[in-house]
């Protein structure tokens, strides 16, 4: 499967049916005198019954704003702090869509947890320069992205239950999550240059079955992967991906045809909350910040909230990365 994918094909894409855009319909037309026409039921020489007046909001509270931000490929350069927070409010606005605040506890992402290239990096967010992004997030890059030998492999396997025929799952150190398969092509064409280090995981679904991908993570060191967040929660959830080890998740903030990126898709970007929600928040590292330990009553609030809900505070080794 790894040398299965042809670097030349190009894959068509389709778009969700929520992601279509409805034709707009046309206004009534007032009649010649400006006057607005009858209301239904209205009876000749009698006044029509009065419109009924626009919901308000309840008593005491303000009308409720909706969000608008600016295009989220430009977060890419900005510190580490307004990385988090546009992110966050981004993820944030749509779990609250399904979730309550309650339900998704303690549920954050902060500066700390950020891998700030912002001053370090200073080339364009291209896709020329997406390899030297990763050598600059993982400064260890030559041993960390370098898979096992496969005699190495196969003693380790000996020691994991989740094995098969002398495998075990994928333990990746970098996921790149991208908005649809074809931007997951392009994306593993530009990862050539680690292609001898360590096989790279194609996790999307265009040709790809979950079934295949599941034998492909076993069978395969593969220390970096690219996908979509749908199938990588998916794979996730099977067992099949182990983020305990990955040090840096990237988010490809390149916008598309329509010039949308990964967070104005809107299906794409309810999978990628989903998909923070479950997976990525679990296995970021810990927030370092001062503030975030707060006192032991809050703390262990929020621990409480996290394990009834199932969203715990970060305690993996991931920072997250926007290109």
């Amino acid at each position: 499967m790894a040398d299965s994918l042809d670097v030349n094909f190009v894959l068509s894409d389709i778009e969700s049916d929520s992601e279509d855009v409805k034709p707009g319909t046309k206004r009534k037309q007032r009649s010649s005198s400006g006057s607005r026409p009858a209301a239904p039921g209205a009876q000749a020489g009698k006044p029509a019954r009065a419109a009924k007046p626009a919901a308000v909001a309840k008593k005491g509270q303000p009308p409720a704003k909706r969000l608008r931000f600016d295009k989220a490929s430009d977060l890419s350069t900005k510190p580490a702090a307004e990385q988090a927070e546009g992110v966050w409010l981004r993820l944030k606005a749509e779990l609250q869509q399904q979730f309550t605040d309650m339900e998704l506890g303690g549920l954050s992402l902060h500066a700390s947890q950020i891998a700030d290239t912002s001053a370090s990096f200073g080339l364009p967010r291209e896709d020329a320069n997406l390899v030297q992004f990763i050598k600059e997030a993982i400064p260890t890059w030559d041993v960390d992205l370098r898979q096992m030998s496969a005699k190495a492999r196969k003693k380790l396997s000996k020691h994991k239950s989740d094995g098969q025929d002398g495998g075990m799952k994928a333990l990746p150190r970098v996921v790149i999550v991208c908005s649809s398969g074809q931007r997951c092509v392009d994306v593993i064409r530009l990862l050539a240059p680690f292609k001898d280090m360590s096989p790279i995981a194609k996790l999307f679904s265009k040709h790809f079955k979950v079934s295949e991908q599941v034998d492909f993570l076993n069978k395969n060191d593969s220390r970096i992967c690219v996908g979509t967040p749908n199938r990588l929660e998916k794979l996730a959830s099977e067992g099949a991906l182990d983020f305990s080890r990955v040090q840096v998740v990237i988010f490809d903030m390149k916008v598309d045809a329509t010039g949308r990126s990964i967070f104005e898709i809107a299906e794409v970007r309810k999978d990628l909350a989903s998909f923070f929600r479950t997976t990525l928040s679990k296995n970021l590292i810990a927030d370092q910040t001062p503030a975030a330990k707060g006192s032991a009553a809050t703390s262990a609030l929020t621990d409480l909230l996290g394990s009834v809900f199932e969203t715990p505070a970060g305690t993996g080794n991931a920072k997250l990365a926007l290109f």
